[in-house]
């Protein structure tokens, strides 16, 4: 059975939409889990997938020589969700953590920030996926995962209700890494039968592949069935075997989606849809840990994708304009997210990005 650490008392101001609740209740959901004050919150955001714990050696120790640790929450979908509540967004997260202490914790933090979590449940029988990471020098990264219960989202947890309030899912590969490969199948069709747009973040993590055969079926499954897709120049030549990123921009968008970027670091980010393309450069900062800039980036590229929604211009057809308008949003948001050690701890408010683009 799964726990009902739910964290429904939040106590956010102004944060989500809420409405009388018509929700049934699905599978190991209980009313008290959905209501809040008997009503019901609506995110216009969904994002799926990992909440972890990742647990940070000093700076300059490799794993084997660290003699401690300093815990912070991560996850992509979870840092994502988190940026986005920072951005001013209604954002809800779906996964699962362990009916353990670490799962408690991320429950608490994830919620205290501002996002929906009444489907951020602890799975009892599992422990929370932990990860050890080590930064030996600024360009190497060292890291172990021991995978729990995020990888144990299943279709029977999914609420196709709850989904169908949102106007944007974002999800990244790791749901399709293993016991939750159906899960991430079924939410994305979900999510495709309400009329919400895809964002898949590509985040190869060769470690939790049983193989790299692996994780190209299931990578290009998520690219194949997104509206706007995200890739770094690693992971594009991985899929693709291309290189150069504006050819390899336009090799994402024959696969089906119609909005991506591809980001390089420290050179910026590539990005089109079928009416115009461009490139923008990094913005500099002084970076303190990487760790989270991918998602904190997919976060305001969400934000701005919403923004042009308003306007009337979807992914397809927002123009040069509104594009530049976007990625210069989602690049200043990932480059702030540098600025502090954790994936969390540096995800900037709207007012930090707006007073940093003033600049």
């Amino acid at each position: 059975m799964e726990g009902e650490v739910c964290a429904t008392d939040i106590d956010y101001p102004g944060a989500f939409t809420s409405v009388p609740n018509l929700f049934h209740t699905g599978p190991g959901t209980s009313a008290h889990t959905l209501r809040r004050h008997d009503l019901i919150l609506m995110p216009e955001i969904i994002c799926a997938g990992e909440a972890v714990i990742d647990l940070f050696a000093p700076t300059g120790s490799s794993l084997k020589d660290a003699d401690r640790f300093s815990r912070a929450a991560g996850g992509g979908p979870a840092n994502t969700s988190v940026c986005l509540a920072r951005l001013g967004r209604e954002v809800g997260l779906i996964g699962r953590v362990g009916a353990d202490s670490f799962g408690e914790y991320l429950i608490e933090l994830i919620s205290s920030q501002g996002v929906e979590t009444t489907h951020l449940r602890t799975l009892e029988g599992h422990f929370t996926t932990t990860a050890l990471i080590a930064s030996p020098t600024p360009e190497q990264q060292d890291f172990t995962i021991y995978r729990g219960a995020d990888n144990e989202l299943l279709s029977e947890h999914l609420d196709e209700s709850y989904i169908a309030t949102a106007s944007l899912l974002c999800y990244g590969s790791p749901i399709f890494t293993g016991n939750s490969y159906q899960a991430g199948l079924d939410i994305v069709a979900m999510a495709r039968r309400s009329g919400a747009l895809i964002s898949f973040d590509a985040n190869l993590r060769p470690r939790l592949w049983s193989s790299m055969e692996a994780a190209t079926t299931g990578i290009m499954e998520g690219v194949r069935t997104c509206d706007i897709c995200k890739l770094n120049e690693v992971e594009l030549e991985f899929l693709s075997g291309i290189k150069d990123p504006e050819e390899g921009l336009g090799w994402v968008l024959e696969q089906g989606p119609t909005l991506s970027a591809i980001t390089l670091g420290g050179d910026g980010v590539y990005f089109g849809n079928v009416q115009a393309r461009g490139h923008l450069p990094a913005f500099e900062v002084d970076e303190v840990d990487t760790t989270g800039c991918g998602d904190a980036f997919v976060a305001g590229l969400s934000a701005g994708v919403c923004d042009a929604l308003r306007d009337g211009q979807t992914p397809a057809l927002c123009t040069a304009e509104k594009l530049h308008e976007i990625f210069r949003f989602a690049n200043a948001v990932g480059a702030l997210a540098a600025t502090a050690t954790g994936a969390m701890t540096a995800l900037p408010t709207l007012k930090q990005v707006e007073d940093f683009l003033r600049k």
